[in-house]
C-alpha cells in the first residue's frame, strides 16, 4: 500500500522540482543565447569579410585591367573569362573607358551589373576606390591607371557564398560552449539554492509541527539573511496568535461577567459526564434562577447586577465544593461538581456520579442555604434567593440538552411554588409543557385567523343614568367555539411579542364598533387598552390615528386606557407620544389607579383625563376600613383636577350608592352589564332604560343573569 505524501512534503517536492525547471531551463537558455549569439555574430560581419576579400584580390587585377582599355582583344577576353571562371571570390567584372563605354563584362550572378556600373561612374567622378553592396555580395570599384593616368575605370563583385559559413559547427560549438558555461554554474546554483530553501525547510517543518497546544513555540533560523527576519515577523505572529487563542479560548468558554464557565462548556463536561457515568450512579442537572433579580437590575442598574451575579456565582460555587466534601466523598475528586451561568440570572450545575436522589436533595439545600447571607452591592445589604429544578441521567433523560429541558421545566414548577424552592423534574411537567406549546401554536394561528374579538362592558354615567361609554374587553373565540380567559393567552401573548397585534385588531374592531353606536344615535364612548408592549412600538400613534380614520369614528369618542404603572414609569415618554393623539382630541385614562405608585408631581405631568380607581378598593369598601377612605381621597383629588372617574367593578347597590354620593362619575361592574359580544351591545344599547338615584331596574338584574 503506497504512503500518503504530507502536505509538507508536498511542499518540499514542489519547491525542489520548481528549482530543478529553473536550473535546466537555464542551462538550454543561456545554450541557445551563446549559440544564437555567435551565429548572429557571423551573419551580420559577412560584408566585412567579403571587403576585406575583395581588397585583397584586387591587386592581381591591376596588371590585367589596363589592357582591356580601349578596347579589348579576344586573347586578353579569354584570358579574363578563364579567370573569373576558376575564380572563387569574383562572381562578376565590369570594365570601362574614360568616356564609359563598357569595354568587358561578365556577370555570374543576376542582378550585379547595375550595382558594378553605378559603382564604376562613382570611382570615376571621385577617382578615387569606392566600396559598395550589392544583392549579391560586396562591390568594390576603382581607376584603371596606365603610365600614372587614369584611362578607365573597373569594379569587381565578391559574393557572400565565397565566405565559408557552417551553421551545424558553429551551433554545435555554441551549444557546446554554453554546456561548459552552465556546467561550472550548477554547482554555485545548487549551493546558492540549498542556502536559500534550507531555512524555508526549516521554516515549514516547525509550521507543519505547530498545533494548538504548542502555540509557545518559537522558530529560530539562524540564516544570517533576510528569513531571520521572517522568522523574527513569524516568532511575532505567533505571540499575537497565542494572546489571540487565549482570550478567544475564554471568550468561547468563560463567562464574562462571573468567571464561570459559559453554557457551551457547561455542555460539554455534561457530555464528558454522561460518557463517564457509573452504572449504580446518577448525573444530576440542577437549573438555577436567582428570586428577585429582575428587581436588583431595575432600582440599582445593570452594572451593580453584573456585581451581584458574579458574588452569586463565587458562592454557588464555594457551596459546591463543601457538598461535594460532605455529600460525595468518593467522586468529589475526580470528578467534582461544576457551576455554570447560561445565561441572564440563569445558572446551571452538573453533578457527575452521585449515588441517591437523597444526596442530591442535600446537595440542593446547602446550594439554596448560601444564599441566605446578605449580599454587599453597591453599600447595601440585599438578600436574594435561588430556586432550582433538578434532572438526573439516566431517569429523567441520557441526552445532555434533554435534561437541560427537563431541569428547566422543573425550575418553572419550584418558581411557582415560591421562592427558594427546588423540584425534582416529573413527566406531568412535560405535560404542562407541551400543552402550552400546543396553545402557543394556536395563539399564533388565531392571530392570522382574526379570532380576538373585543367584548364590551358598559359604563354608566351616575348624573344621567344613561349609558357614557364602553370599555373593550379582548376575547379569544377559538374556531371550534371554545372561549380562552385573557389570564391564560395575554401574558403569553406579551412573551411571544404578539400582544401588539392583538391589540392593534381589538383597537380597529373597536374604532368600528365605536362608530356603529354613534350612527345609530347612541352617545358612547369606547376604552381600549394598551400594553406596555404594544404603547413602545414606534409608530404607536400613528397606527391610533390610522385606525380612527378607517373606521370614522371621532377621536373625542376614542379613549386609551394605560395602567398606572406604565404611566409613571416614564411621564416624559408617555406625554411624547400621546401629544399627537391629544391634539386630535383622543382621551387618555390611567387604569387601576391606586394599585401604583403615583404621586401628585407626577400626576400633574401626565395629560390624562380619566382615573379608573381600581377594583380592589371597590370591592373591600365594606370590609376594609381604610378601603373608603382612599377612594374619597382618590375622588376629591379627581374633582379637584377636573378629572372623570371611572369605578371599575361595581357589583352591590351598596357600593354604587357610596359612589354616587362621592361623586364618582362613571361606574362599571357586573352590577349593570357583563362583558358581551359587539352584536349582544348594539341591542343592550337600544333597550337600556336609565337609572334613577335610588334603585336599580331589578329587571335589568335579572336578565343580566350576574357574573358571566
Amino acid at each position: 500500500m503506497a504512503r500518503q505524501e504530507t502536505p509538507k512534503g508536498k511542499v518540499k517536492r514542489s519547491l525542489r522540482t520548481t528549482l530543478m525547471a529553473v536550473v535546466i531551463g537555464l542551462i538550454v537558455t543561456t545554450s541557445l543565447a551563446f549559440s544564437a549569439s555567435i551565429l548572429a555574430f557571423e551573419y551580420f560581419s559577412r560584408d566585412d569579410k567579403a571587403a576585406a576579400n575583395l581588397r585583397l584580390s584586387v591587386s592581381s587585377w591591376m596588371p590585367v585591367v589596363p589592357n582591356m582599355i580601349p578596347e579589348a582583344s579576344p586573347g586578353y577576353i579569354n584570358s579574363m573569362n578563364e579567370i573569373i571562371d576558376n575564380s572563387e571570390t569574383v562572381s562578376a567584372v565590369r570594365v570601362e573607358d574614360l568616356q564609359g563605354n563598357v569595354t568587358y563584362t561578365l556577370s555570374q550572378l543576376e542582378g550585379s551589373s547595375p550595382v558594378l556600373a553605378h559603382a564604376i561612374a562613382l570611382s570615376r567622378s571621385s577617382g578615387e576606390q569606392i566600396m559598395l553592396r550589392s544583392p549579391n555580395g560586396a562591390v568594390l570599384a576603382r581607376p584603371a591607371v596606365q603610365n600614372g593616368q587614369m584611362i578607365g575605370s573597373f569594379a569587381l563583385e565578391y559574393p557572400f557564398s565565397a565566405i565559408p559559413f557552417n551553421w551545424g559547427r558553429t551551433l554545435a560549438w555554441g551549444l557546446a560552449t554554453g554546456l561548459l558555461i552552465c556546467a561550472i554554474a550548477i554547482p554555485v546554483v545548487l549551493a546558492l539554492v540549498h542556502r536559500f530553501t534550507s531555512p524555508l525547510y526549516r521554516l515549514i517543518d516547525f509550521t507543519s509541527n505547530v498545533s494548538a497546544n504548542q502555540l509557545s513555540a518559537r522558530v529560530d533560523l539562524q540564516s544570517g539573511n533576510e528569513f531571520d527576519l521572517l522568522g523574527d515577523a513569524f516568532n511575532s505572529m505567533m505571540n499575537r496568535v497565542e494572546g489571540t487563542m487565549r482570550q478567544i479560548q475564554k471568550l468561547a468558554f468563560v463567562d464574562s461577567v462571573t468567571d464561570l464557565p459559559n453554557r457551551e462548556r457547561f455542555m460539554r463536561v455534561l457530555t464528558k459526564a454522561l460518557n463517564e457515568r457509573g452504572e449504580d450512579c446518577f448525573t444530576a442537572v440542577i437549573i438555577l434562577n436567582v428570586d428577585r433579580f429582575r428587581w436588583v437590575n431595575e432600582t440599582m442598574g445593570p452594572q451593580k447586577g453584573d456585581e451581584a451575579l458574579s458574588l452569586i456565582g463565587m458562592r454557588i460555587r464555594k457551596s459546591l465544593v463543601a457538598a461535594d466534601r460532605s455529600v460525595r466523598l468518593n467522586d468529589a475528586k475526580s470528578a467534582p461538581s461544576m457551576v455554570a451561568r447560561l445565561s441572564g440570572d440563569e445558572f446551571a450545575v452538573v453533578v457527575p456520579n452521585i449515588d441517591a436522589k437523597s444526596d442530591i436533595t442535600r446537595l440542593m439545600q446547602m446550594v439554596i442555604a448560601s444564599m441566605r447571607q446578605p449580599l454587599e452591592i453597591g453599600g447595601q445589604a440585599i438578600t436574594l434567593g435561588l430556586s432550582g429544578g433538578i434532572a438526573l441521567a439516566p431517569i429523567h433523560g441520557i441526552k445532555p440538552e434533554d435534561l437541560v429541558k427537563n431541569a428547566d421545566l422543573a425550575l418553572k414548577e419550584a418558581r411557582r411554588a415560591g421562592r427558594s424552592k427546588a423540584r425534582f423534574y416529573s413527566t406531568k411537567l412535560n405535560k404542562i409543557a407541551m400543552d402550552r406549546l400546543h396553545l402557543e401554536a394556536d395563539l399564533r394561528r388565531g392571530i392570522e385567523r382574526d379570532e380576538f374579538i373585543p367584548y364590551f362592558q358598559a359604563k354608566v354615567d351616575y348624573k344621567t343614568g344613561q349609558i357614557a361609554g364602553a370599555e373593550a374587553l379582548v376575547r379569544w373565540q377559538r374556531e371550534d367555539g371554545d372561549i380562552i380567559s385573557p389570564g391564560i393567552f395575554i401574558p403569553m401573548a406579551e412573551q411571544l411579542g404578539l400582544i401588539s397585534r392583538i391589540g392593534e385588531s381589538v383597537l380597529k374592531q373597536s374604532c368600528i364598533q365605536a362608530t356603529r353606536w354613534m350612527k345609530a344615535g347612541h352617545d358612547c364612548k369606547v376604552a381600549v387598552n394598551v400594553s406596555p408592549l404594544q404603547f413602545e412600538e414606534p409608530n404607536f400613534a400613528e397606527r391610533v390615528l390610522s385606525s380612527i380614520r378607517d373606521a370614522g369614528l371621532p377621536p373625542g369618542r376614542l379613549e386609551l386606557e394605560i395602567t398606572e404603572t406604565m404611566a409613571v414609569a416614564d411621564t416624559d415618554r408617555v406625554s411624547e407620544i400621546m401629544r399627537p393623539l391629544r391634539a386630535m382630541g383622543v382621551r387618555l385614562a390611567i387604569d387601576d389607579f391606586g394599585a401604583g405608585h403615583s404621586n401628585l408631581v407626577t400626576l400633574t405631568k401626565l395629560p390624562f383625563d380619566v382615573f379608573k380607581i381600581d377594583q380592589q378598593f371597590i370591592s373591600a369598601l365594606h370590609s376594609d376600613t381604610q378601603a373608603p377612605a382612599v377612594v374619597e381621597m382618590i375622588l376629591a383629588m379627581a374633582d379637584t383636577m377636573g378629572l372623570e372617574t371611572v369605578a371599575e367593578g361595581v357589583e352591590t347597590p351598596s357600593q354604587s350608592d357610596f359612589l354616587r354620593r362621592r361623586g364618582c362619575t362613571l361606574a362599571q361592574g357586573y352590577l349593570y352589564a357583563k362583558p358581551i359580544p359587539p352584536d349582544d351591545f348594539m341591542k343592550f344599547l337600544s333597550e337600556w332604560k336609565p337609572l334613577n338615584e335610588t334603585m336599580i331596574d331589578e329587571n335589568l338584574l335579572a336578565s343580566l343573569g350576574g357574573a358571566a
